[in-house]
């Protein structure tokens, strides 16, 4: 049997005026819903874009003043740095073992005031040489922000997000995934200011529990001129550091057998720990080394 199925509001005038409207309003949620896309793309603009915006604003920085927060490990510790083009650093941190590390220009220092010792190296011509992964927005500043970057093999989103009453543009990025099996990816989380669109909070997360964070605070670009600020002359009997000898990886080799040489180097908040130090406290000691930047 055949027939046909006929609403009568599709033909009756008001049912016809229902109709209209009801797709009038569905126009109109179609075109509030894609302003409202649209909007928040434009709040929250890509990862890309951020990291690009940053690298343009450091690149404009002559100079930089704040104030400094590291969290690792636990604790907090505060300080202060100023950085000047092309190579002169000042980081003054409180409560470590390296409470200072200088860059007058020529010279790089690193001060141990727990031990009254210090290192002096050249300061490198380059943008490399002036970098502490306890603040690598020092790093960051010096490269002009080229290692603001989207690894290879590395994911990026991002999004505006309120941390302390401060509203930032923030950027996560998750690195490949170790050769290991099982090693977790390791992270980082880049908070950019909305005006200057400056790095100033970067989180760097390696494994589980294992991460630090070095937040700036009132930041001044472009107004440090003295360069007298980043001469530093050692305190009274302070010792020089025996400068380490580089050669070639080939010379670098052990007999097996051969008692290891000692050798200092800093830990991830900020003191230092010698091979020797290592090896009383323990009956076996295994040293790897691991790349971390």
């Amino acid at each position: 049997m055949h027939g046909t199925f006929r609403n009568p509001s599709a033909t009756h005038p008001r049912g016809l005026r229902r109709v209209r409207v009801a797709c009038a309003m569905a126009a109109a949620m179609v075109v509030l819903g894609a302003r409202s896309v649209a909007e928040n793309a434009s709040a929250a603009p890509s990862a890309v874009a951020l990291l690009a915006a940053a690298r343009e604003a450091l690149g404009r920085a002559q100079s930089l003043e704040a104030d400094v927060e590291h969290h690792g490990g636990g604790r907090v510790i505060r300080g202060k740095v100023a950085l000047k083009r092309p190579n002169l650093a000042r980081l003054e941190l409180d409560g470590l073992a390296t409470g200072l590390l200088v860059s007058d220009g020529t010279r790089l220092y690193t001060y141990y005031p727990r031990r009254n010792e210090y290192d002096e190296t050249a300061t490198p011509s380059d943008d490399s040489g002036v970098s502490t992964t306890l603040v690598p927005q020092i790093r960051a500043f010096f490269d002009s922000g080229r290692s603001l970057v989207i690894p290879p093999g590395g994911a990026a989103q991002a999004h505006r997000e309120t941390i302390g009453g401060v509203v930032y543009d923030v950027v996560e990025i998750t690195h490949r995934a170790g050769a290991r099996p099982g090693a977790p990816a390791r992270r980082e989380r880049i908070c950019l200011g909305l005006e200057a669109h400056l790095p100033r909070r970067m989180l760097a997360v390696a494994g589980p529990g294992i991460e630090t964070e070095a937040i700036l605070s009132h930041v001044r670009i472009n107004g440090l001129a003295d360069a007298a600020r980043f001469r530093w002359t050692a305190p009274a009997g302070a010792r020089r550091m025996a400068p380490q000898v580089r050669r070639t990886p080939e010379r670098n080799l052990l007999p097996i057998g051969a008692p290891a040489p000692d050798f200092q180097l800093p830990t991830p908040v900020g003191d230092s720990a010698s091979l020797s130090q290592v090896c009383r406290r323990n009956r076996l000691t295994l040293v790897t080394f691991w790349f971390y930047g």
